[in-house]
């Protein structure tokens, strides 16, 4: 037997059979039911048109605009490629992950367009406004997938220019100039350096002892490195294979060589062969 009350506030409806419930139906057919215990049961949601909007099925599956959802939110926009949108009222809108342990990601975009990945409220990465991939911790390249290595990965790339000077190991030397500016660039991956030079000596300098250096490589050596002039390098004196030696704790580089094409053996040089020189060529050697 049913019971239909009602009152200026409220509309009572009551069941007074066996199962107690309350059955909703359209055109014969349950769509819904109120059980005594107050729960409700449902096929949908309707969207005031003629398809159902929002299913909640036996598996506690929400689907939207989907009526077999297979996740526990499972949304389908049909033809639009705009999926979901979250948003906030401030210049920060993030998605939280959290798995059993407690362990919480973070996926978010900031108000200038940047996309970031938090681990535990650090940021790990991010993408920004020009397309940027922004990686603190390094890449790690070759490794099976979830596999980090140290010996993987790439951790610094930088690019530069530095200021070549020739002088001498020892002494003071004074009065040498440039016909131009001594031209130096770097590229730094990881712990290889490799730098180009390019120099226009028109003035000896004077007063300088030891052998002939050239100063200013951007990075300290760990150790020993090489480097090597480009064809048409002139010194003061003809240079059999001529090369330069990366000293390994200093920012300077040794002129070897051998006046004596029959010579094998190279040898540091005096600053005397950095008289009148045009000198180009690139370094190579490997920093902390």
């Amino acid at each position: 037997m049913a019971i239909i009350r009602s009152s200026s506030d409220h509309l009572t409806l009551g069941a007074d059979g066996a199962s107690k419930d309350i059955i909703f139906e359209s055109n014969g057919t349950q769509v819904a039911s109120i059980s005594s215990a107050g729960n409700l049961t449902s096929t949908g949601i309707d969207d005031n048109a003629t398809s159902t909007a929002i299913t909640i099925d036996s598996s506690e599956n929400v689907g939207i605009g989907e009526s077999s959802p297979d996740r526990k939110l499972h949304v389908n926009s049909g033809s639009s490629n705009a999926v979901a949108k979250f948003e906030s009222t401030d210049t920060i809108a993030t998605i939280e992950f959290v798995d059993v342990s407690g362990s919480v990601r973070e996926i978010g975009v900031s108000g200038n367009n940047t996309v970031f990945l938090n681990s535990a409220g650090v940021e790990d990465m991010r993408i920004d406004s020009s397309g940027h991939a922004i990686i603190p911790a390094g890449v790690t390249l070759g490794t099976a997938a979830g596999t980090y290595a140290a010996a993987n990965t790439l951790d610094d790339y930088e690019e530069g220019t530095w200021s070549p000077t020739l002088s001498s190991s020892t002494g003071t030397e004074s009065g040498r100039t440039y016909s131009t500016t001594p031209v130096g660039t770097y590229v730094k991956v990881g712990k290889l350096v490799t730098c180009t030079f390019q120099i226009y000596c028109d003035v000896t300098g004077t007063g300088g002892t030891g052998e002939a250096v050239m100063r200013g490589i951007p990075f300290q050596p760990d150790q020993y490195g090489s480097g090597t002039f480009g064809r048409g390098s002139r010194f003061t004196n003809a240079i059999n294979a001529a090369s330069l030696d990366v000293e390994a704790g200093n920012v300077r580089v040794y002129l070897m060589g051998s006046y004596s094409p029959s010579t094998t053996v190279l040898g540091y040089l005096p600053p005397s062969q950095w008289g009148i020189a045009h000198v180009f060529g690139t370094i190579t050697y490997t920093t902390a």
